[in-house]
């Protein structure tokens, strides 16, 4: 597996069994042969990481070719320092800051999903109870 800067990173994050139910995003560097991933954590909010250290506890599933790939390690590096923040699940985690590389409005599928899915089980549970 050949990692470029400017791919993303799509990881198992949360799920049961081989269910997934929601997925990490990173993207990576490459510099001096070296493989990073910049993301956003829980834990410490957006840091960089080696791809060892990352990918020690975390199952890649698929790599992305985004269109950060068509910048400079300079670029990702400034657009980097712009998207740091403090993770918030409801308004600044992994997805968030995917859109904010990527200078796109910025929005979480899983998190609309998650919550469409809790306002859908409560319904059915107050209907069929």
């Amino acid at each position: 597996m050949e990692l470029q800067s400017g791919q993303i990173l799509k990881s198992k994050a949360y799920g049961l069994g081989n269910i997934t139910f929601v997925y990490h995003f990173a993207v990576v560097i490459v510099e001096n042969g070296r493989v990073y991933v910049m993301h956003n954590t829980r834990e410490q909010g957006v840091i960089t990481e080696s791809y060892t250290d990352y990918s020690e506890d975390r199952e890649v599933v698929e790599i992305i070719d985004s269109d950060l790939i068509n910048f400079n390690n300079e670029y990702l590096k400034a657009k980097f320092q712009e998207c740091k923040g403090d993770f918030d699940w409801n308004d600044y985690n992994c997805e968030h800051f995917i859109d904010c590389m990527l200078g796109e409005r910025q929005f979480s599928e899983q998190k609309e999903l998650v919550i469409n899915f809790i306002i859908i089980a409560g319904l059915a549970y107050l209907i069929f109870k």
